[in-house]
This record gives structure tokens, sequence and C-alpha cells, in this order.
């Protein structure tokens, strides 16, 4: 059947009345039903949380509104007032069938894509929809009223002779389903659902398929859009969808249809809606559910009836009837009484980021995601000239690289669906996708959907039910985590503490308190992905637990508790626990709970490394060193060894050491020291003294070269006590790091001072006095988490392949984000900062909006408070942050801080990062205190550090609001130290504050006037002058003196950074992309010509074009900074892979780069620039003139934004070069505009388009 044609519905459509939609949803969602609402006219709109902030699919959105979460009822009309929104269509899940929300968008007179709030209601209530089914003498399963306890539930199983189903009253999606099998402990399962809200219980259909019927309705008539099969699941939740389904009796696809039409008859509903069926081996189907809302699956629908669902939904919500709604939703749709006839098949495959065996959720960064548009022959068909039909790909996609995974949501990397003229061809085609998908960062389901397509049982439906691939195809895997209330364990009590961690990243819904536990018994619940994971305990014991607060977000790793052996004391459970609830590990003496026994090098070097990834490891001499590789990242290691001599260090082992960071050093490779130890062993004497030399030695040859991160885990004590001092990031473990020259008994024996350990070199003392250690950490898997973190900013070697002909050190740029262009999040940022100027805030609300999904990595954030100092990103670009806390002091500067920020650039210098640096600061801290404490000193030493980087490294210093005095001057301003200097609108420039400068300034006048004058007119003097002043200070005075560089609204901060961190230039840093992949094909080429040229077989890329209201538009892509010529606009292009022409090679590029399907495009001709040893092809493409690629998203990274540019005529009828708007100057690509005359003769010509 295929997608629906989309000619003429501009016309039809009205798409010159500018309509706003609110798209109440996240991700793919919203993608999806951006795409169909420009297609019908309407601007969409849409609403973020702060941790989406910028995603890239926010990007497809005209605008959007800040809510804190997406089910949030009140943010969503709220956010439909302020961004003038008259409609709303409630997307999928989260608030979609809150009966609430469409109430209030009914009452707010908004088109409301949904049914209305009484339907709502009912149908999203499964105890009232069995009652409503059984008046209809409608086939469901046994199903309770609302339960009030287990008492409730152990009566409803005496009814059902088999399993029986624990499930939430309201909504749909199999969250939190808990089976309860025949003799288990009910107890167990409903303390397992607990948080749900209302819970119900069902009886379990035995070996049961689930298919759903699809409906659209318009309050009267009620079509049915065929069937689909979603029997293949885990945990409830749906891996692969297919329509229609087969092997299902046309009396039972009757009985479905018409269950379907009766109840959304007997309710009145609007919209689309799916019916959700079991149907058991041997049985009748049973109606389980009814989902008011759009369903993810319904792409499937889609392809094999030509009906746009999202479409019909918006119609439905403007007035229309069904069979209006569909002669525009669904134009070659067939009708056959109320049924629209389905043709061809398709099946799809959800791609979730977890893991393929253990089927855990995975989290952390899409280094890369690649996901083929099309399949080759659709490509070839294109270039051939004709039609695409079947086999095709549709492919749904809300993550991108650069983007997170947030575990927290159930979305897929991606929907790849196979569509073709029968079942065959549809799983072969998605078989033939799914074998192109390439995610790189976190593990993904495609081997197991792979595997799931080739199994005989696929073959044939009939043998499917919704725990087949469970108990069938993943039997054995690590998969059981005892949710199915099957009873305690066998009691025992191990030797030692248990530690309970999160196995994914998730979100934390209850904690078991406090105390006594048995074996088996529940500790913990964890969701994630809609799927819920208890944690039970291994022995009996005490438990301590370790994190409070929930619900609340826990990283895969975190420690969650400790259950003690039996016989723990019962003060270790009631230790107090830090603001944030994790047990404070300095509130007990004795050794930390983190470390109960010191650990070996060799244990903790393999816990912190990636697996299998260890090489070259000689453990002796009380110290390990290797090569390994930490979050795929290349690093040297070296761990003191405390269970052998004390970890002491001797000469061998510390010319191991020296040689294994000179050699790290030489290759650039990040080297980490885990310290744990006695400082030089004094068997050895002045040997291990000169062994400690060398290792400091090596240290201070390899500072600038390469990131040192140091791990101090226990004691690094005496001489050893300077070797993490002199890595770049020093990370303290609390409660069990020391560093210290002079141990409690030294001091005791030379001072007579008494004092312990922890007081003496603690991690408390070295990050708020000493300012010594830039992190601190509760525990050891912490640590590693921080190391992880931090290596993230670690400069690497740039290898002239991808970069430049000579190799050299390259920051490690994260692709994706938000852009070089402002998005809609931006409009934020200004509201950050109080109406009144003298009022404090937070600079770290302002540095979250500036930076990538606001992750600012705080250094020594505990000392020196007046200044914050860190890593972060801009743009994806790796960058020093240092700000001014008008929280602390007003924000100003004492010796303390100018140390901090200096030694802050020193760092930043040496791993080679470019500098944001913002001010809002009254000055130096003044009086005699602050002059004592070397503030002149530490202020010199400051100016000279901020003048000497302006020399070597990119700065951009950004001025918010008070910007006075010498503390102006020293923060990296453009006199000083040639930074580019942004000023926002309400920042003031001077010696000092207005009101002060003019006390000093007019200080006769006032007198005089206080002596001649009233005191109202003093004041009003005063105010006046005050004003002017202010006037002469504002940032537009000190931009035409050249010493702002440019006045800049704070929703457009965020992309100016992000352009200016990203272009070449002097200073820049040389960027490469972290987990790029290389087509076969791609390289530099000598070319005779005297260049070298991308591309080993040559490269291609495509102008694609397409008709506007006046005359014609082309597509142009903003490359990334990274890139060659990046900062300038061209066509999507690239190199010409081995085995492929010029014209499929554009196409591949074309769809790689923006998302936009070959399948849409008429090739057109050629333009060939040939060199002597390469060349390079200019293909051009017409496209659709609709709304639906009118927000396309740089989806591969190699592109900073996309742009449809208006062609204007030049007096001689041909098209002048375009000139994209928003580009702040930015050029088109130099060898785009030296062939532009030849390629637009290639274009439909003035002339024709003109007069058309």
């Amino acid at each position: 059947m295929g997608a629906p044609g989309w000619s003429g519905w501009v016309h039809r459509c009205g798409v010159g009345r500018v309509r706003r939609l609110l798209v109440a949803a996240r991700g793919l969602t919203a993608l999806r039903v951006a795409r169909t609402a420009r297609r019908l006219g309407w601007s969409p709109v849409g609403v973020v949380t702060a941790a989406d902030r910028d995603a890239v699919w926010t990007r497809a959105l005209d605008d959007a509104a800040e809510v804190t979460a997406y089910d949030d009822v009140d943010a969503l009309l709220a956010a439909a007032r302020s961004l003038g929104a008259s409609g709303l269509h409630p997307g999928v899940g989260f608030a979609a069938e809150e009966a609430d929300l469409a109430r209030g968008a009914l009452a707010a007179a908004l088109a409301w894509a949904g049914p209305s709030p009484e339907a709502l209601a009912l149908l999203s209530d499964k105890a009232r929809l069995a009652e409503l089914l059984a008046g209809l003498d409608v086939d469901a399963p046994l199903t309770s009223e609302v339960l009030d306890g287990v008492p409730a539930l152990e009566r409803f199983r005496e009814r059902v002779d088999g399993a029986v189903v624990l499930k939430a009253a309201h909504g749909g999606g199999g969250r939190g389903l808990t089976r309860l099998l025949p003799g288990a402990d009910a107890e167990a399962a409903w303390t397992a659902a607990l948080g749900l809200g209302p819970l119900i219980a069902q009886a379990e259909a035995p070996r049961a398929r689930h298919l759903e019927v699809q409906a659209l309705a318009d309050g009267e008539r009620v079509l049915t859009l065929g069937t689909r099969e979603c029997s293949v699941q885990r945990r409830s939740q749906k891996l692969v969808e297919e329509a229609p389904a087969v092997g299902v009796g046309l009396g039972a696809v009757g009985a479905m249809e018409e269950a379907t039409r009766r109840v959304l008859s007997e309710v009145g509903y609007r919209g689309a809606a799916t019916c959700e069926f079991l149907l058991p081996a041997d049985g009748v189907p049973l109606l389980l559910e009814v989902n008011a809302r759009l369903q993810v699956e319904h792409a499937v629908t889609e392809e094999v009836t030509g009906v746009d669902l999202v479409a019909a939904q918006l119609l439905l919500a403007e007035g229309r009837d069904v069979e209006e709604a569909l002669r525009v939703a669904g134009p070659g749709a067939r009708l056959e009484g109320n049924r629209v006839l389905t043709g061809g098949h398709a099946v799809e495959a959800r791609v979730y980021a977890e893991d393929p065996v253990t089927l855990l959720p995975q989290d952390g960064d899409l280094l890369g995601v690649e996901v083929p548009v099309s399949l080759g022959r659709e490509r070839a068909a294109v270039v051939a000239g004709s039609p695409v039909g079947a086999p095709r790909l549709r492919v749904e996609r809300g993550l991108f690289p650069g983007d997170a995974l947030r575990p927290e949501y159930s979305e897929p990397v991606a929907l790849v669906t196979g569509v073709g003229a029968d079942r065959d061809e549809a799983l072969a085609a998605l078989d033939e996708a799914l074998g192109q998908v390439a995610v790189r960062g976190p593990r993904t389901l495609v081997p197991l959907l792979r595997r799931v397509l080739h199994q005989p049982a696929l073959l044939d439906p009939r043998g499917l039910w919704t725990r087949w691939l469970e108990d069938g195809l993943l039997r054995g895997a690590v998969l059981e985590t005892r949710d199915d209330g099957q009873g305690p364990a066998e009691a025992s009590s191990p030797a030692g503490p248990q530690e309970m961690r999160a196995p994914m990243a998730a979100t934390l819904l209850s904690l078991h308190p406090a105390g006594p536990v048995r074996a088996g018994e529940q500790l913990a619940v964890l969701e994630a992905m809609k799927m819920r994971l208890p944690l039970r305990a291994e022995g009996d014991g005490v438990l301590v637990p370790e994190v409070g607060g929930s619900p609340r977000p826990v990283r895969a790793g975190e420690l969650l508790g400790r259950v003690l052996p039996g016989g723990a004391d019962p003060e270790d459970v009631g230790a107090p626990t830090s603001p944030s609830g994790v047990r404070d590990p300095r509130s007990a003496a004795g050794p930390s709970p983190a470390s109960p026994r010191h650990r070996s090098a060799r244990e903790r070097v393999e816990e912190l490394v990636d697996d299998g990834s260890l090489r070259d490891l000689l453990d002796e001499d009380a110290v390990l060193t290797a090569r390994a590789r930490l979050n795929g990242r290349e690093v040297a290691v070296w761990a003191q060894d405390p269970t052998v001599r004390g970890g002491t260090m001797g000469l061998a082992g510390s010319r191991r050491v020296a040689a294994l960071i000179d050699a790290a050093a030489d290759d650039v490779v990040p080297v980490l020291s885990l310290l744990d130890g006695g400082g030089a062993r004094v068997q050895e004497g002045v040997d291990a003294l000169a062994g400690a030399g060398l290792v400091l030695a090596a240290e201070t040859r390899a500072r600038g070269r390469t990131m040192q991160l140091g791990l101090v885990l226990g004691a690094a004590a005496g001489g050893a006590a300077y070797a993490p001092a002199l890595t770049d990031v020093l990370v303290m473990v609390e409660g069990a790091a020391r560093v210290l020259l002079t141990g409690p008994a030294v001091v005791a024996s030379v001072t007579g001072e008494r004092v312990d350990a922890e007081s003496l070199g603690g991690a408390a003392l070295h990050s708020r006095r000493a300012g010594t250690t830039h992190l601190t950490v509760p525990d050891e898997r912490a640590a590693w988490e921080a190391a992880r973190r931090v290596l993230g900013y670690a400069p690497l070697s740039a290898p002239s392949l991808l970069t430049a002909p000579a190799p050299g050190r390259a920051l490690p740029m994260r692709v994706g984000g938000a852009g070089a262009l402002p998005v809609p999040t931006d409009s934020g940022t200004g509201a950050v900062l109080p109406d009144d100027p003298s009022q404090p805030y937070d600079v770290r609300d302002v540095l979250t909006r500036l930076t990538d999904r606001g992750e600012l990595l705080e250094l020594r954030s505990d000392w020196a408070a007046s200044a914050v100092t860190g890593l972060a990103r801009v743009g994806g670009v790796p960058v020093g942050v240092v700000a001014t806390q008008p929280a602390v002091l007003a924000g100003a500067l004492t010796a303390q801080a100018a140390q901090k920020v200096e030694e802050h650039l020193a760092l930043c210098e040496r791993l080679g990062l470019p500098v944001l640096t913002l001010v809002d600061t009254p000055g130096f801290l003044p009086g005699t205190e602050s002059e004592a404490s070397g503030v002149v000193r530490h202020g010199a030493r400051l100016v000279a550090a901020y003048a000497a980087a302006g020399a070597r490294a990119r700065l951009v210093t950004l001025l918010t609001r008070r910007a006075y005095g010498g503390a102006y001057v020293a923060l990296g301003s453009t006199a000083l130290a040639g930074a580019l200097s942004l000023a926002w609108p309400t920042a003031r420039i001077g010696v000092m504050d207005a009101g002060s400068a003019v006390d000093l300034i007019h200080r006769r006048e006032l007198a005089a006037a206080r002596s001649e004058q009233s005191e109202d007119a003093v004041v009003e003097l005063r105010s006046r002058l005050v004003a002017e002043q202010e006037r002469s200070e504002a940032p537009g005075t000190a931009l035409e003196h050249g010493w702002v560089s440019e006045v800049v609204a704070p929703a457009t901060t965020r992309a100016r950074l992000a352009r200016a961190f990203s272009a070449p230039g002097p200073g820049a840093p040389l960027l490469r992309p972290v987990g790029g992949v290389r087509h076969p094909g791609d390289g530099w080429v000598e070319c005779g010509c005297g260049r070298r040229h991308w591309g080993l077989n040559g490269a291609a890329g495509l102008l694609v074009w397409r008709r506007r209201d006046e005359g014609i538009e082309v597509l142009l892509q903003l490359r990334s900074g990274w890139t060659h010529q990046g900062g300038t606009w061209g066509v999507p292009g690239g190199a010409v892979a081995d085995g492929e022409d010029s014209a499929t090679a554009a196409l591949r590029e074309l769809e790689e780069e923006t998302g936009l399907p070959a399948r849409v495009l008429r090739l057109g001709a050629p333009h060939v620039q040939q060199h002597p040893d390469w060349s390079y092809t200019t293909w051009t493409a017409g496209a659709p003139s609709d709304g639906t690629w009118d927000a396309l998203l740089p989806v591969d990274g190699e592109s900073a934004a996309l742009a449809w540019t208006p062609l204007t005529a030049t007096p001689s009828g041909t098209w002048a070069p375009p000139v994209p708007s928003g580009a702040d100057g930015g050029p088109l690509l130099p060898a785009l505009a030296a062939v532009w005359d030849e390629l637009a003769v290639l274009l439909p010509q003035p002339a024709e388009v003109l007069t058309d």
C-alpha cells in the first residue's frame, strides 16, 4: 500500500495560516508529530526538561517551554498558553491519557488531538473498563476491582486457576507488570508493584499472542485499520511489531474488529485508538486494554494502509469526520464499509540501548549512530529514475550522535521498519537494515533482534506468545531478577558485607529502611525503560542504606546500601547522612566503610578499566604498571599495592613507573595513578629516595604533554604526597584517602600536637582548606566514575588522516547537542539573572544554560568559593570554565580565589583547552585582611596568567552584570588578553559601580547641593547623576571603543559560544570527534594539482532544491568546526565509498547527514570538478515542496546546522549565490562558491520558475 502521497497538500490545508501546535512529547514521538504538523500547516512547539535542553530532537521545534516533567499536566497547559498554541497533541505516554489534560485543553479552546475527558477517564481505568466490557458482552480477562492490599490480592487469586498479573489500574505499556505464579509470595509481588498507583489483578491468559486493532473514530463512526502482531516482547514491553497479523482466523479478526467498534462507539470516541487483545492458542480473543492515544508501533499500520494516523488525529481535532480525515490523511486508502483495507506487509523492530544478553538498560553517550534511511535498492531506483516501491525502509529516530541516553524513558535509539509486498520481503528488508545499524557507545538489542528474525517460530507466528522470547529464546540468559514473587532464598550469612549496587542507570523507586533483613528479602526496586527490577538480600544481615530520598535517579554501579553480617554494630546502621542523602563516611571512627579491607592493585585496576583491556601488565615490587582502555580510551595506569610491603615504593618499581609515564607522554596517552601506600621504602634507603625522584621527574616532564589523573584511595605520605599533587586532576576518597608529609606520630613527637590522620591530611582538609584536591568522592566506585568523566577532557593524538598534514594533539569533541545556531530552549537563559542587580544568584545556573547538557564538572568547589572553576563542553568542544560567584562575597576576588583561577588557567593550558570566563564581580575584595593575605601578589599572577594565555589559547570572556575595577581587567579582558569579549545588555563596565563613581566624581557638587538644597533635591540630583553614569558604563560604550567585541542577547549566547569555540583560526585547538567511523574510501589524496583532497575514490555531493512561494530554495549545510573548511556553508556530501558510483555516494551521504530519504528525490544533472588525481561530482536533485522536510536535523555530527536557503535572481536572469539567514556572516565553502555559476544553470531557471 505504502505511505500517503502528499502532492497538493499545501494548497488543500492552507499552509498560509500560522497555527501553533503544542506537542506534549519528547524524542522520536515529538519529531514524528512535528513532521506531520508541518505538512498540515501547523507550527510545532513543545516542552523540554532541563536534561533534554540541548538534545538534538529539540531543534525540530519552532519554540519550546521548559518544564520539570513531561507528565506535569499544569505545566503542559501553562506551556500551551505561554507559547500561544491553538492546538495540543498529547503524544505517546506521559500525560497522553490524562483526562485532566484533555479537560484543560478543551477549556482553553485548544484543538485537542484526543478523545473526550470522559472517554479518557473511563478507558484508561482498567477496573472501569472491565465493567464496561462485561456490560457490552465483550470477552476479556478476569479482572479485579482496584485492590486495597495483599488480602484482596489473595482473595482474587482464589478465583484463578493459573498465574495472576498485578498491574497499574491506569495507563498502558505494561509498566511495572508483575507476574504472580501459583504458590508465590503475594506480599513480595505487592511490594514490588508499589509506587505504580492503584493496582488491579488479572488472570493471565496462558500462552497467548498479543494482537491489536487500530481504529479511527469521530464520535459516531468507527473505522478499523487492520491488525498488528506484537507478541515478541521482553518484560511485557514490545520489541517487534508487524501489520497485518498473520495466521489469525477470519473469525478472530472479525471478533476483534467488532469488539473495537462496540467499545469505542459506546463511549463516543473521537480520535485514534488501539484495542489490545490476547489470543490464547485454544481460545477466543480477550480485550486486554484500550490505548486512547497514538501507539509507538503505529508506523506498521501506516505503511500497509497508506493513512497518516497523526494527520488523522489533527484533522479530527479540527472537527472533520473520519471520512474527511481519511481523504486528506490517506488519499490512497481503500475503504470497505467501516474497514480500511491493507496491502503489503510491514515489520518494525525497536532498537533499544540494552545489553542483548541481560536486557539491562545502558546509559552514557551515543558516540555515534548509523541507521540506514533506505535500502541500496531504493537508492539504485532513484539513480535510475525509477519509482521506489517495495521493499523499502521507514526509520523513526529521536536519538543522535552526542545525545545522552535517558534510561528513565522507554525511548528506543531507532524504530526500523521493513516494508514489502509480502511478509518474507518485509522481514528480509528489516534484517538487511539491522545488519547496517552501527551504534558506538552503548550496547543495543540489534544482535538479539536479528536472532529473533531468524527463528523458525517467527515464520509461523501462531507459535508465538508474549513470553516466547524470555521463556524460549532467552532461557538461561542473565535475565531472571526474581520479580515473580517466588519467595525468599535459603537463609545464609555471608562472611563479609554484601554491597548492593544498581546494575543499571535507573530510578530508585523504593529502598528498605535500615535494619535487619532476611535472605531473599526485597531491599530495593529500580525502574528503567518501563521495567522494574527488584534487588534482594543474598543473606541475613543488617542493611545500611547509602542513599536516600526515593524516588531518585541512580547511576549504573552506584552503591545503594550494604548488608552487614548479622553481628554488625547497630551504631553503624544509624550513622548520619549528608544533605544529599549519602551516608557520610566521616561520621564513623576507624576505616571507611568503602574500604573495609586493603585491596590489591590488580583488583582495583581490573575494576576501574574496561573489561579485558589490560595489557603489558607487570605486578611486582608492590606496584602494578599496565596499559589499558578506559571508556574506550587508551590509558597508562600505575597502582601501589598496599597488600605488599605496605605499598611502599622501591627503586625497581619507581623506575618502571617513570618509564611508563615517559612513554605515555610520548604517545599522548593519559596516565592514571592509584595511590595507597607508604612513601619511599625504608629498607632501601637512598635508592628508594632516588626512585621517588625519578617518578616525580617523569611526572614533571609529562606535564603539558598528556593528562595525569591521580586517585588517592588510601595513604600518600611523605615524599609520596608530592606524586598526587603533581597530577593535573586529583581525586580523593572521603574517609580513606590521606595526603600528608608527616604522620600523626611524627607530628606528636616533634611538635607535641595530638591530631589524627584524617584531620592532618584527609579529603576534607585538602578540599576545603588546602585546596590540594580537585574532587572528593564517597567511595572507590565513585572514584572510577570520576576518572571516566575527567578522562573525557584529556587531549588525544591527532593523526594526520583526519585533521591536518602534521599530527599533533587534539581535543576530543563530542558531536551532537544544540548546535551553532540559537534553538528554542535558549530562551530561558536571561531569566537566571535577578531583576535587582544587587541581588546575588548562583552563577552555576548560568553555566548550566551555556554548556552542553549543563554538565559542569566543577573542580575545587569547596575552596575559594567566590570563584568557580571547572571543565565543561560548549558545542561539543571541551573547555575550561572560570566564573566569579555572586552568591559568595558578591563575587569579589580574594587572594585564594585569584590563586585558584591562575592555577586553573595553567591546567587548561596543559590540557590545550580554550577558556570561557564569566564576569560578574565588584572587584578584588578590599580591606586590611585581604591585603595581608597577598591579594596583590596573587592578583598579579592572575593578570600574568591571563595575559600569557591569550597568546596561546582561545579565550572568550562573557560580561553578564558587573565588570568593575582591576578584577574586570584581570579576568581575561580584551585589553589584557585579547579575548573575544561578549557582553549582555545588562552588563555594566567601569572602574567601580555607578553609585560609588558618582560619590567620588561629583563629591563637590553633591556637597554643595546638600548645603544649599533640600534633601529631596539632593536625592533627585544624585539619582540623575547615577543614571548618567550607568549609561556610560553600559556595554555600548565599551563596544564603540573596541574593548567589547560584541553585545549579545542571553538567548543567543550559547550558540555564539559554540561557534566561537569550534571555529578554526589562531588559538583554536585541533578538534577530533570521539568514536568517528570511516567509510571504505575515506582518506586524503595527494593530488597533482598540489593540494590534498578528501576521498580515495573521489567525492560527491548533492545540491537539493525545492520550489517555494516565489522561486526555489536550496539545502545548505553549515560544516562543523572540526571538519575540513569548518564554519562554512556547503552541500551535503563526502567520499565515494569502495564500489559506489558518485550518484549513489551523494544520496547515501545526504541520508547520513540530513535524514532526508533518497526515495523522495528526483535526481537531476551532475557537475564534475576534475583534478589530475581526484574529482568531485555535485549532483542536483529536486525535493517535495510540502512542509515534511522543513526542519531537517544535522544527524551525523559533521553538520552544525542545515538550512533551506532561498535563491534570488540576478538582473541577468541567473541565480545569485545563496546567502543563508542566521549565518552570522558565515561564508560559502570556497569550492562551492567557485563553481556556483556552473551549478546554478543545472537548476530550474528564474524565468521558468518565477512565471509559473
